[in-house]
């Protein structure tokens, strides 16, 4: 595999056995809303596939104890947590 921007580097190294990878594109906020929007915590598999499943995890379980009128409270959460994450993200590729 890729030596390169996995690894911390600004650039690719290759190397015996290496062969070059591209860096992933960005995330954009827009995609990220939408897919919260439509699809709420399981939306936020798009900036963070693990924390998606958690924060689906928990909603669940949250809906399950709380009733659903907590859907009310737990969409809002997870669009303004998939911005966070994003911009999370985006500045640590900085």
């Amino acid at each position: 595999m890729s030596g390169g921007w996995y690894q911390g580097a600004d650039h690719e190294v290759t190397g015996p056995g290496r062969y070059p990878v591209p860096r992933p594109p960005a995330k954009s906020v827009k995609a990220a809303l939408l897919w919260a929007l439509f699809l709420g915590p399981l939306g936020l598999c798009y900036v963070s596939p693990v924390g998606g499943l958690i924060v689906t995890a928990v909603a669940v379980t949250v809906i399950a104890f709380g009733g659903a009128s907590m859907v009310a409270v737990i969409w809002p959460l997870v669009m303004a947590l998939s911005l966070t994450a994003l911009s999370r993200r985006s500045g640590n590729g900085k």
